[in-house]
């Protein structure tokens, strides 16, 4: 429960840039805990990820993200 609250303020932080910039890229996803609440800024949401065991998961956690996600050493 507290890494939740954390992203939650994480990505509400984020929430007074959201005029300024269009994109956002998350490095290093994981299993989406910080995800679900980017997903909630009105932003281009982009994810790199290197863990391909995490890639399939990621893709069903966030069906609409599917081809924004990526598997590639950054």
């Amino acid at each position: 429960m507290h890494e939740k609250t954390i992203a939650k303020k994480v990505a509400d932080s984020l929430q007074l840039i959201g005029d300024k910039y269009h994109t956002l890229l998350e490095i290093g996803p994981g299993e989406g805990s910080l995800t679900q609440f980017l997903m909630e800024l009105n932003t281009n949401l982009h994810l790199i990820e290197i863990d391909t065991d995490l890639i399939a998961k990621l893709k069903d956690s966030f069906p609409t993200l599917a081809d924004k996600i990526f598997n590639v050493d950054f």
